[in-house]
């Protein structure tokens, strides 16, 4: 609901907070409920899109204990909203003892009643679900809508 304003109104549950989220946003999510590092191997890992303009996150991981702040990698995650295509780059950095060389994305283009919440998406219900090997790769998911329509890795 919007007010005469032009403010958006909405109705939440007294325990529930809203979570907005700007169009273009990328969030990698670990599995919920992880309380510290090492706990339980992050793969797959979930990446939601929020479409509605382009934009890129910026995945840092290190071995979360020794401090050592040469070993670590990044992978770049961009968003292509007009072309529907999410590109994962090429990982870059040093590494560090105990890095997964190799894991998979569950890629979820958030919309009504899919990606909502903190709860974890099924691989089955994922819009795509591809192997990154450190290596960049763009996922297209200009058919995501479409239900059992598989979007090309390329």
């Amino acid at each position: 609901m919007t007010n005469a304003v032009g403010d958006n109104i909405i109705s939440a549950p007294i325990r529930q907070i809203p979570l907005l989220v700007k169009g273009g946003s990328v969030l990698v999510m670990a599995p919920f409920g992880m309380q510290y590092v090492d706990e339980i191997e992050i793969d797959p890992i979930e990446v939601r899109i929020y479409s509605g303009a382009d934009g890129s996150f910026n995945l840092f991981e290190d071995d979360g204990v020794t401090g050592d702040r040469t070993a670590n990698t990044m992978i770049n995650f961009s968003w292509s909203d007009s072309d529907r295509k999410l590109t994962v780059g090429d990982r870059t950095g040093a590494g560090f003892t105990g890095m997964l060389e190799s894991r998979k994305l569950k890629v979820v283009l958030v919309g009504i009643g899919k990606g909502a919440g903190v709860d974890e998406v099924e691989e089955s219900d994922a819009d795509v679900v591809v192997d990154y090997n450190g290596s960049e790769i763009v996922v297209d998911l200009s058919n995501a809508a479409e239900k059992n329509v598989e979007a090309a890795v390329m």
